[in-house]
């Protein structure tokens, strides 16, 4: 066999639409990283997938593997990984949508060759291909060295919102996207498994730490809500933001368009960073959705985002956590007057 050619480095990134973030998908940790090493070759200038090769010594690099079966884990994969199915939950034109894709087409592993040839389906383009809003960045090596599959996803979740520091969730979808519907009947037991072990996890090996308070009706638990810190924000405040450009990027450089309302920016001129209004939106129940006009919801984000940016800190984040915490409130009353 030749010499392998470098594909992965320190700087790689991961870019995921947000509802692919949020997708259910009953996979093993092997076959998420797996995923996350194609994602991470996707070029910004790229408008259709092509087949790629996911080197075997990466994959134990990134891992730091040292299985001796990996012929047979990664046959496995490649028989697994084109027949799964993964759910995904979104709205066209305002009405809620769930649909399923087969997310990769061709998946192929010959011993010796030391690589893995796949390609995504072409149905997951507008997740993955000329993103221009709501989705997430991280890096690779990160999200590669975590070891159990729920502190993937997880760390995955914490990253979609660290820039607001706030993320809740109801249970039964936190469930849903850890594939543990049908696991740990009891809260205790999936809290154990889950979220502390993720905690734990997340919180020694990346760049962001988190805690979580679980809400309950009565004593059943309903949500989860996380409370998110971006050490990278805090330690290397100019690496982050150098991380989050390519949003700006994609929209062209030195625009001085003004951002609608319900936007943060990142400065004069910039393009907006932070869509508050959609995560309004996304947090609100379909019974909250049911019982609020669209002006209204457009109301409620406008005033606390005046009131956000009138009141203490001006960093974009700051800014888009207290016009969220705000506005979800305001809304919640009125949907249930």
């Amino acid at each position: 066999m030749g010499e392998q050619v470098e594909i992965f480095r320190d700087h790689e990134v991961v870019v995921k639409a947000n509802d692919l973030i949020r997708a259910r998908a009953n996979w093993t940790a092997l076959e998420h990283r797996i995923f996350a090493m194609m994602v991470a070759q996707i070029e910004k200038s790229q408008t259709e997938f092509q087949p790629q090769k996911i080197y075997v010594k990466d994959l134990k690099e990134l891992t730091a593997t040292k299985s001796e079966n990996m012929y047979g884990r990664l046959l496995e994969v490649c028989d697994r990984l084109p027949m799964s199915v993964i759910g995904i939950r979104d709205t066209v034109k305002g009405k809620r949508r769930c649909r399923s894709v087969s997310p990769i087409s061709k998946c192929e592993y010959v011993e010796g060759q030391g690589y893995i040839l796949a390609k995504f389906n072409d149905d997951l383009q507008d997740l993955l291909l000329q993103l221009t809003g709501n989705f997430t960045m991280y890096r690779l090596k990160q999200y590669m060295q975590l070891e159990s599959m729920y502190s993937m996803r997880i760390y995955e979740l914490a990253m979609m919102r660290a820039d607001i520091s706030h993320y809740r969730i109801e249970t039964d979808e936190l469930r849903a996207i850890l594939s543990c519907e049908d696991k740990y009947a009891r809260f205790a037991d999936f809290k154990r498994r889950t979220l502390k072990m993720a905690r734990s996890e997340i919180n020694e090996k990346t760049d962001i730490s988190f805690e979580y308070k679980i809400e309950r009706k009565g004593r059943t638990p309903t949500h989860v809500h996380f409370h998110i810190t971006d050490e990278a924000e805090e330690e290397h405040p100019k690496m982050r933001k150098t991380l989050r450009k390519s949003d700006a990027a994609s929209e062209g450089s030195g625009s001085t368009s003004s951002p609608r309302s319900g936007q943060t920016t990142s400065g004069a001129g910039s393009v907006p960073n932070i869509d508050v209004r959609k995560l309004v939106v996304d947090e609100l129940s379909p019974d909250d959705l049911e019982n609020v006009t669209s002006k209204q919801v457009d109301e409620a984000v406008a005033k606390a985002m005046s009131y956000a940016r009138e009141n203490g800190n001006r960093a974009v984040g700051a800014i888009a956590s207290v016009a969220y915490r705000r506005a979800l409130q305001s809304l919640r009353a009125e949907a249930s007057a």
